[in-house]
């Protein structure tokens, strides 16, 4: 793990827990602003996406956003939601760049990458 270098054209796409997180809009936003912070300007919300899909199309959505980043943030908690296992599973198997958000006395910080 190292310094995380910002390639302003990389798109980058935020994985996290959705489901059963009462708080998930404000811990994706806060990762997004987090990242243009970092000098990101091309990134994938998925709370951004139509609400009220179901589920199932939510998946296929999420499917096309991993293979269309160059980076994946995976926000803490990400291995409670079986979405977000199914999206790090794939970007780890396509090879993509993945940035770990990770928290020092509860503040998050995304300064790792691997």
């Amino acid at each position: 793990m190292g310094k995380i270098t910002v390639d302003k054209n990389a798109v980058v796409y935020i994985i996290g827990s959705i489901t059963g997180n009462p708080d998930y809009k404000q811990h994706f936003d806060r990762a997004e602003r987090d990242l243009r912070e970092l000098g990101y300007e091309m990134i994938i919300n998925p709370t951004n996406n139509p609400v009220n899909l179901p589920y199932e199309r939510y998946s296929y959505l999420s499917v096309g956003a991993v293979q269309a980043s160059d980076i994946i943030c995976v926000l803490e908690g990400w291995e409670k939601s079986k979405g977000a296992r199914a999206e790090f599973s794939l970007a780890e198997m396509m090879g993509k760049s993945i940035i770990y958000e990770v928290c020092h006395y509860g503040k998050p910080d995304l300064g790792q990458i691997l």
